[in-house]
């Protein structure tokens, strides 16, 4: 008796292993419960030993067989047809996995059956390992034929030889990007070598709503964050602290006092502005100097919230979770011209840290959701590979599986010039019209319609304030390539216009930098981009955080928000 429920015990536990893949599939997938069902009925079957199927009707046990197991494949498939016809390579994986238990079934009938299903079992491991190994190179190979490769210029004179390509100064190479998260580690001092970086000395973690926004500030931390020339000359070197709310500067509270008129400005890397200490953020001259005209009667308060490498879709999710508790009178957006492909992460930033975080629109709401976290629809095999274990998400097959089933978007442009170089720069590109940016600007667009309709909903009001890098700074980019963008539109203002459009009819202003930065450049005898930006990372240095202020001081008294 033991030994007769030893062997129905051992074969349950083979079915189930045979069934398992095609469960685990569906159930991640969600296709058809009903199929489950019907495969646990054929694992039962493989339970009847044939003396009991010879027992049944005079027709050869093997031909019954063939046909029950049959009718359980096919019968499921045809009654639930539209999901057979939608999910062929589930049906099929569903129909094969039937035709494997029935095998099974006949394999029992043999002697030996058990050394039997070992030695095939021992040979599917050794198929497995052997698939394993050779995935790697194949993934490799893979890759490499997929990587971009730099276009081939046609000429009229095939023996012309080419012109030489002009490559990117060293000092327009580090221009703002979206970065990845920085790991915390022991801070080590003052680098002694050339380069940048960021370390934790202090670390208490991201803000607790950063799930909301994909990746968030520290809490009460400190940052150390450095960059050095490759002479070894400073650029900077500076120790940042943040408040238990994610922000520079002093504490605010989230309740606001009855006196106070509160300013609240939400950007990316320019907003949190590590480059510079807090005293010489632009919002930090911003409180210093609307504190000259404060009274008892009506104070101001300016609040920041930066964070690197979110785009405009991440600031309204910030501002919907999390801003709005601080009662804030004027909300401002920093636009940057990488906030575009910030909000396209998926196309924009193949192998970068927003390349596993993509936004879902759902009528009036927009989320951010994180692949690695929690899959997109409709890519199953992206879906798949995120529900395996750590371990398994590790090896070859896996990583070729979602490769395959979910390649990396090429970023394409006419000439291919954005393989090259940073796609933020050609939102000044008119026509051709840079692939990925007709998405990117239709995304922008939706999540300023909510930013302001949220900020409007609260009773305040909501300006979008337009970063310029400088007209010098565009003519560089458009002959970096010339090859390349012969006969491309070129326009500094177009983003500008862009965001005129999207605001008009929204209860919000635009402030624009550029007739600012470009007087500030007339009168001091240079040129913006030189005068305002730090030549070597791309960001404001001080006399860029000091007349950025000064916009902003003007609007408020454009407004009537403070009367000098």
């Amino acid at each position: 008796m033991l030994k007769r429920l030893s062997i129905i015990i051992a074969r349950l536990l083979i079915g189930a292993i045979i069934a398992y893949p095609f469960y685990w599939i569906n159930d991640v997938l969600q296709i058809q419960n009903q199929w489950t069902w019907m495969l646990g009925v054929a694992v039962v079957l493989t339970l009847i030993e044939r003396p009991l199927w010879q027992r049944l009707p005079k027709v050869p046990d093997y031909v019954l067989r063939v046909l029950i197991f049959g009718a359980i494949a096919l019968t499921p498939l045809l009654i639930y047809s539209d999901s057979a016809n939608a999910n062929t390579a589930i049906a099929a994986l569903y129909a094969g996995t039937i035709l494997v238990l029935l095998a099974i079934s006949l394999v029992y009938d043999q002697p030996l059956w058990g050394l039997k299903l070992g030695m095939m079992a021992f040979g599917v491991m050794v198929a497995i390992g052997m698939a394993e190994f050779a995935a790697g190179p194949i993934l490799e190979a893979r890759k490499e034929a997929d990587a971009p490769k730099p276009p081939v210029v046609r000429r009229d004179d095939p023996t012309e030889e080419p012109a030489a390509t002009v490559e990117p100064s060293a000092t327009l190479e580090n221009l703002p990007t979206a970065t990845p998260e920085p790991t915390p580690t022991p801070d080590a001092g003052p680098p002694k070598l050339a380069g940048g970086g960021a370390t934790f000395p202090v670390d208490n973690g991201q803000a607790p709503w950063s799930h909301y926004t994909g990746y968030g500030p520290r809490v009460n931390s400190t940052m150390h964050v450095w960059l050095y020339t490759a002479d070894g000359q400073e650029v900077f070197d500076n120790m940042v602290d943040f408040n238990s709310k994610g922000s520079r500067g002093p504490e605010i509270d989230y309740e606001k006092p009855d006196n106070v008129y509160r300013i609240l400005i939400i950007g990316d890397s320019f907003v949190e502005a590590v480059q510079v200490d807090y005293e010489q953020t632009f919002y930090a001259l911003l409180q210093a100097e609307l504190d000259q005209y404060s009274t008892p009667e009506r104070r101001y308060e300016v609040v920041n919230m930066g964070r690197t490498g979110w785009g405009t879709l991440q600031e309204y999710i910030y501002y919907d979770k999390e801003g709005y508790k601080y009662d804030a009178d004027l909300v401002i957006s920093m636009f940057y011209i990488n906030d575009v492909s910030d909000n396209y992460p998926r196309f924009f930033w193949p192998g970068i840290n927003n390349t596993n975080y993509e936004y879902l629109f759902e009528g009036d709401t927009v989320t951010l959701v994180d692949t690695n976290q929690q899959p997109l629809p409709p890519n199953r095999s992206r879906t798949l590979y995120n529900a395996l274990s750590e371990p398994l998400q590790k090896t070859n097959l896996a990583k070729l599986f979602v490769y395959l089933g979910d390649p990396p978007q090429q970023i394409r442009t006419p000439g291919g010039v954005m393989e090259r170089v940073h796609p933020q720069f050609y939102i000044y590109v008119t026509e051709p019209e840079p692939e990925g940016y007709a998405e990117g600007w239709t995304r922008t667009a939706k999540g300023l319609e909510l930013f302001a309709n949220r900020v409007n909903g609260q009773g305040a009001d909501y300006a979008v304030v337009s970063i310029f890098i400088g007209q010098e700074m565009i003519q560089s980019v458009a002959g970096w390539f010339p090859e390349l963008t012969d006969g491309w539109g070129w326009d500094p203002d177009l983003p500008d216009h862009k965001l005129a459009d999207i605001l008009d009819g929204l209860p919000a202003d635009l402030i624009r930098t550029r007739p600012a930065y470009e007087a500030y450049a007339e009168a001091a005898g240079g040129r913006v981009y030189d005068l305002m930006f730090i030549q070597e990372d791309g960001h404001f240095n001080a006399t860029g955080h000091e007349v950025t202020k000064d916009i902003l001081f003007d609007y408020l008294v454009e407004k009537s928000i403070v009367t000098p």
